[in-house]
């Protein structure tokens, strides 16, 4: 009989982590600063654990009067509290000496908000968090076209969240370590 609740503790701890968490992507912002013109083709595409601002008139040339800015803002929610981080990354083209400004804020990350100048796209960062649930991120984007031609293309998000198996493997490790201690004590 003892055996019997072993094997169903066991099975019942891993059928209850394999199943897959949701994620869900709400509260989508975008605005610029040149009514509009920078965001005419904008949209968003999201796959699972990305989400992906899509900027294709998002760039700037020959000493523009003043510097292109767009504002990105979106909310990723995991019915589990699995978030561990998220992967920025930017996509464009910077030629001749042209550069992009960024700041990045993700709500509870201690990384937050990651700011700096590129010269050089693609380029990715991490920003950590410990087991959200929710997480607010705003990205703001100003280019420099310094004389030559800036552009972002896209900025993509990518949630860092354990998958299922590794959810998984992990409660079924924890509680077979749970029944052969439990083993090893009734044994003496």
């Amino acid at each position: 009989m003892f055996k019997f609740i072993k094997v169903l503790a066991l099975a019942v701890s891993i059928s209850a982590c394999a199943s897959a968490g949701v994620l869900t992507w709400s509260s989508v912002g975008l605005s610029d600063n040149n009514g509009g013109a920078f965001l005419t083709n904008a949209g968003l595409v999201t796959n699972g654990l990305n989400a992906t601002f899509v900027l294709p008139d998002f760039s700037q040339s020959d000493f523009a009067p003043f510097p292109g800015e767009v504002d990105l803002a979106i909310t990723a929610t995991y019915d589990q509290p699995w978030i561990n981080g998220i992967v920025v990354t930017l996509y464009g083209a910077l030629l001749d000496g042209a550069s992009v400004d960024y700041i990045q804020t993700a709500s509870g990350s201690p990384g937050s908000p990651a700011a700096g100048n590129l010269i050089a796209l693609p380029f990715s960062f991490t920003l950590f968090l410990n087991g959200a649930t929710t997480v607010d991120l705003t990205t703001q984007l100003d280019l420099n076209d310094n004389g030559g031609i800036a552009g972002v293309s896209a900025v993509s998000f990518d949630i860092l969240a354990p998958e299922p198996a590794t959810t998984s493997i992990m409660a079924g490790g924890v509680a077979l370590l749970a029944l052969l201690r439990r083993s090893r004590r009734a044994a003496r």
